[in-house]
């Protein structure tokens, strides 16, 4: 996967778990990918109204995409 805009971030629980997220504003893809691999692409979700100049954040191992309406978060459930 690509990102047009180059939005990448990465959550991990300590030093295991890893993940690197992906964001691409234009077509609003919000992509998760094993951090030790990154050939392993763990889900892809689309969001409709995504934010274009607004970043995701990062918070208690969850990535929150603001839209123009909702707040959306991905990460785990615990």
């Amino acid at each position: 996967g690509q990102t047009a805009d180059g939005r990448l971030l990465l959550t991990a629980n300590g030093s295991s778990d890893g993940i690197l997220w992906t964001l691409d504003s234009s077509a609003s893809p919000l992509l998760a990918y094993d951090a030790t691999n990154l050939s392993n692409a763990l889900f892809s979700v689309g969001l409709k109204d995504s934010v274009r100049f607004v970043p995701p954040t990062i918070a208690n191992g969850r990535v929150y995409v603001a839209g123009a309406t909702q707040l959306s978060a991905f990460g785990p459930l615990q």
